[in-house]
């Protein structure tokens, strides 16, 4: 249970305690890693009093879980800004580009990200606040270092695109039907920043 150092944090040693023993007894390790122990605890937080009670309490378990799963992704090579400056023009219409193996995207009803970095640098303590709007968060580890950040509801529209494999002229079709801004610049743009922050591994076509 040494994956959730918060959700450890935000309930104390013996409240912690108490829930290691619940969900242990829910959810017994079946594989021969410790690696995948755990892996329900956000699930439990939610359907098992007290703990539902406290809903930031799973979500920050389904956070520090994301989080592990992007410190153990496969190693890659991102791709980079030189490698997509030198793609000719005549092949971008027909480009798929594939995201990270670490790569994630998380919702949030509360400003769990927030709270989890004040626990882990051992900062002046926040309280669990929920938000007005649900935010979505990408995390990614593109070389040694696991990073996350928000994204608005268009980046994370295209991010779910590009699961898709779909190629560069249908993204800048879908901006298109989204925003009706200059899609291959918008298109261009998004691709360029991901590039720079190590979100994307290749292409193809």
């Amino acid at each position: 249970m040494d994956t959730y150092p918060a959700v450890h944090t935000l309930l104390g040693d013996e409240d912690f305690e108490t829930l290691g023993r619940e969900y242990l007894q829910q959810h017994p390790s079946r594989h021969f890693s410790l690696r995948y122990f755990g892996d329900k605890l956000g699930f439990y937080l939610e359907q098992h009093k007290p703990w539902s009670d406290l809903e930031f309490l799973a979500e920050m378990a389904n956070f520090e879980w994301q989080l592990r799963h992007a410190f153990d992704a496969t190693d890659a090579i991102p791709l980079s800004r030189d490698e997509l400056l030198e793609i000719e023009a005549d092949c971008w219409p027909d480009l798929r580009f594939s995201l990270h193996h670490s790569y994630s995207m998380i919702s949030f009803n509360w400003n769990t990200p927030l709270l989890w970095k004040a626990i882990i640098q051992e900062a002046p303590p926040r309280s669990p606040e929920q938000l007005d709007t649900t935010q979505q968060w990408i995390i990614w580890r593109p070389q040694l270092e696991t990073r996350f950040r928000s994204v608005d509801t268009l980046e994370a529209l295209l991010l779910k695109q590009l699961q898709q494999q779909i190629s560069f002229s249908e993204l800048c079709d879908f901006i298109s039907l989204e925003t009706g801004a200059n899609e291959e610049q918008t298109a261009i743009n998004h691709l360029g920043r991901w590039v720079d922050e190590g979100l994307l591994l290749s292409f193809n076509h």
